[in-house]
C-alpha cells in the first residue's frame, strides 16, 4: 500500500481548482473536485501536528482563511467561491432542491464556531514564532485578541450570555 502511494503521480486537473495557496483536507475523494476544496479543517492539523507544516505556507494559507472563510464568530465550512458553496442551513427545509433540502447544506458553507479556536491557534502557533521582538509578539497577540472582538460583542448581547454554535453567511441566524 504504501509502496502503491509513492508511486501514485498525482496531477492536478485545473479546471477542478478555485483557489490556490490552500491546504487540502482530502486526498483520492471519489469526486475530484472534492479533494481541491476550500474549508478550515486544516487548521486543526495546524495545531496538534505543525511539523508537517512549512511555516510560510502555512501563514499564507491561515491568511486566506482569515480573509476567505472566517466569519463574525464562525469559519464558513466552504469557500464562497466554490459551485458547492450553500450559506444558508435550515434543517426544516423539505423543498425540491437536493443542496439545500432536508440539512443537506450542512457542511457547505454555514459558520462553524469551533473551528474558530483552531483557527485561532494555528494563528498563534505561526505566527508568534516569526517574531524576534517583545513588540512583534505583542502584535500577533493584538490582532487574535482583534479577531474575537465579535464573539465578546455577542456574548454581552446575547440574553444566554453565550455564542451560537452554527450561524448563516456572515454570522446571521
Amino acid at each position: 500500500m504504501i509502496d502503491e502511494l509513492e508511486d501514485h503521480k498525482y496531477e492536478v486537473d485545473r479546471t477542478v481548482v478555485k483557489r490556490r495557496g490552500i491546504y487540502k483536507d482530502i486526498y483520492r475523494s471519489s469526486e475530484v473536485r472534492w479533494d481541491h476544496q476550500f474549508r478550515p479543517n486544516f487548521a486543526i492539523a495546524m495545531v496538534v501536528a505543525p511539523e508537517l507544516f512549512d511555516p510560510d505556507h502555512a501563514l499564507e494559507c491561515l491568511s486566506l482563511a482569515d480573509k476567505i472563510l472566517r466569519g463574525p464568530t464562525g469559519m464558513r465550512t466552504l469557500d464562497p467561491a466554490d459551485d458547492d458553496y450553500r450559506p444558508y442551513y435550515v434543517n426544516s427545509n423539505d423543498g425540491d432542491d437536493f443542496h439545500v433540502a432536508k440539512g443537506q447544506n450542512y457542511h457547505q458553507g454555514p459558520e462553524w464556531l469551533w473551528c474558530t479556536g483552531f483557527f485561532l491557534r494555528a494563528l498563534l502557533k505561526f505566527d508568534l514564532p516569526r517574531h524576534k521582538t517583545r513588540a512583534g509578539r505583542i502584535e500577533t497577540l493584538q490582532q487574535l485578541h482583534a479577531r474575537l472582538y465579535e464573539h465578546r460583542r455577542t456574548i454581552q448581547n446575547s440574553p444566554w450570555a453565550g455564542l451560537v454554535e452554527l450561524t448563516n453567511k456572515d454570522g446571521g441566524i
